[in-house]
């Protein structure tokens, strides 16, 4: 897995270049979200933002699989916005055997009935994928070997959760090229 290391502040100007005013648009739907302690709308945002990342991520390639996707121009069908921690409620995932007798465990989640609901609209929570690792193989699962932060606003500071999957983007996590060996 390839990383791309960006700053927020320079994240936040691709977005901005794509999308004038999806920022502040993210932030207010962010305090709703705050206010009712839960992630519900009907109409989300994230889908402008989706060529920013596009183009971040080796002008088009899935953040998980790194297949080449389709161009900004003719991809965007073909391409999801994927929220690395979900916004809706978390799965838990059930361990295939062979990682399990490596003493892979993740942390059940608890049973709540929302996700992160404060970071449906953060910049680093987000990666353009392909539709098949997005819906069929990732999905709602977010596996940990920490304790889940579901309150959590700032994935910087999440990073104690002890995330089982590896978030590509950033200035702040490890460099997946060194994580991979």
């Amino acid at each position: 897995m390839i990383g791309y290391s960006i700053s927020k502040t320079n994240l936040e100007k691709r977005i901005e270049g794509e999308s004038p005013g999806w920022l502040k648009d993210a932030a207010d739907r962010t305090k709703e979200f705050r206010k009712k302690g839960y992630y519900k709308e009907k109409k989300p945002i994230w889908s402008k933002a989706k060529p920013a990342y596009m183009k971040l991520q080796g002008n088009c390639k899935c953040a998980y699989c790194e297949r080449m996707l389709e161009s900004v121009d003719y991809g965007r069908i073909e391409q999801d916005v994927e929220h690395f921690r979900p916004k809706g409620k978390v799965k838990n995932w059930r361990v295939p055997e062979p990682l399990r007798d490596q003493g892979i465990n993740p942390t059940q989640v608890p049973n709540h009935d929302y996700g992160y609901y404060l970071l449906p609209y953060h910049v680093f929570n987000y990666v353009a994928t392909c539709k098949p690792c997005n819906s069929s193989l990732k999905g709602n699962y977010f596996p940990i070997a920490g304790d889940y932060d579901l309150k959590g606003e700032e994935p910087k500071m999440l990073l104690k959760e002890k995330p089982y999957l590896i978030y590509p983007l950033g200035d702040f996590d490890d460099v997946p090229e060194k994580l991979i060996r």
